[in-house]
């Protein structure tokens, strides 16, 4: 991405790309929290380590912008500076809102940070608690709950309708991912093929 030779426009689509991943990757590390806590902690770092390099990336395009506006006032690269702020803001919201989410996840468990070990294993109850039933019914909002995993399923959703929104407005009408555009980053379970069939009837939430 650094080289002279990418448009601007195709550097913030590829900082999509790496944002998303990012996100990703954030999300499969809270989920496996309990049963690969090393894998949990590398998916953390490598997550943490594309973020930073998004930001990086940021950094340069508005810089780059910055400098040509110097040049010519009135070059149309200008244009890109609001999208490129766009991105950063609309994805560190996102990123930092996965991270308070795993920092919760460790004080439910009682993650030790300095053996990386989760000293409340058995803590079922308000682990439910805070996912499935904050503010009422496990079951209310069409079985989806009304705890947190509700509110992380539509934030995840949102993003990703956003980004594939921003992508084609931002690429002559074109879809991401060779027409397909971003896919979702959360999986709906009657599309899951890895899950039994009575899991693939339930929500998200619940799975």
């Amino acid at each position: 991405m650094a080289s002279g030779k990418i448009s601007p426009r195709q550097k913030m689509i590829n900082m999509m790309y790496l944002v998303l991943t990012a996100l990703l990757a954030l999300n499969v590390a809270a989920e496996v929290l309990d049963s690969f806590v090393n894998l949990s902690q590398s998916l953390k770092d490598s997550a943490d380590t594309m973020t930073g390099r998004n930001r990086d990336v940021a950094d340069n395009l508005l810089a780059t912008i910055k400098e040509q506006r110097e040049k010519d006032p009135n070059s149309d690269k200008i244009k890109y500076e609001a999208e490129v702020r766009a991105v950063r803001q609309r994805s560190d919201e996102l990123v930092a809102y996965l991270e308070t989410q795993i920092r919760k996840m460790k004080e439910i468990a009682g993650w030790k940070e300095n053996t990386n070990e989760i000293g409340k294993k058995d803590e079922l109850e308000v682990n439910y608690q805070y996912w499935m039933k904050r503010e009422g019914s496990d079951m209310a909002n069409g079985k989806r709950g009304s705890g947190e995993a509700r509110l992380l399923k539509d934030k995840l959703d949102a993003y990703v309708a956003w980004a594939n929104q921003w992508y084609t407005a931002n690429n002559d009408g074109q879809k991401a991912n060779v027409g397909k555009g971003f896919r979702p980053m959360t999986i709906d379970p009657k599309n899951n093929p890895v899950l039994s069939e009575d899991s693939r009837k339930q929500t998200w939430e619940y799975v």
